[in-house]
């Protein structure tokens, strides 16, 4: 369902901060939130440390889209594909709605390449990566990735799994960033 909206946000400018979370949200978190509760449940647990490891999948849901939109626009990694792609399909995420809310006077042009149409160029593509970080969108979602990491790690901590299970938790972390 998640994966359905974010294709919805394609090239409307009218998509609020409030709207792009929430795709996040159900694209990510959500699901994330369930996968690392299940094993979980055939435990001993509590139901606070269900709700404890809850919480942890989807602060790491929410974190790990927030890095998978900053390294979209700006990859430190050569992924074999082309940057920008979310610039490319004009997507609305959480750091061009913030981009565009900013009042910054580069966000009118902004505005005006997310309303419009066409394939963009690679000057144009990296045009618009520069507006984005000049309207405050690279920081704001940096803030946001890093917050979400410590409130996983709190709730991880508050859960206080068996050395076992805190180990898989982990694992399937990391497999999920591969």
């Amino acid at each position: 369902a998640g994966q359905m909206r974010d294709t919805g946000q394609e090239g409307r400018t009218e998509t609020s901060l409030e709207q792009a979370i929430a795709v996040n949200e159900a694209k990510a978190a959500d699901g994330l939130r369930g996968v690392f509760c299940l094993p979980v449940l055939f435990t001993d647990a509590t139901s606070e440390q269900v709700e404890a490891v809850g919480r942890y999948g989807f602060h790491f849901g929410m974190a790990a889209q927030y890095h998978n939109d900053l390294t979209d626009v700006w990859p430190t990694l050569d992924r074999g594909r082309a940057a920008g792609g979310d610039i490319r399909r004009r997507k609305m995420t959480p750091m061009v709605a913030v981009a565009l809310a900013s009042g910054h006077r580069g966000s009118e042009r902004l505005a005006a390449y997310y309303g419009g149409r066409g394939e963009p160029g690679e000057e144009e593509v990296a045009a618009v990566a520069e507006l984005i970080d000049r309207c405050g969108g690279r920081d704001w979602t940096v803030a946001q990735n890093l917050k979400h990491m410590r409130l996983a790690a709190e709730h991880l901590r508050k859960a206080d799994p068996p050395p076992a299970l805190y180990d898989d938790i982990l694992a399937a972390s990391a497999r999920y960033l591969a």
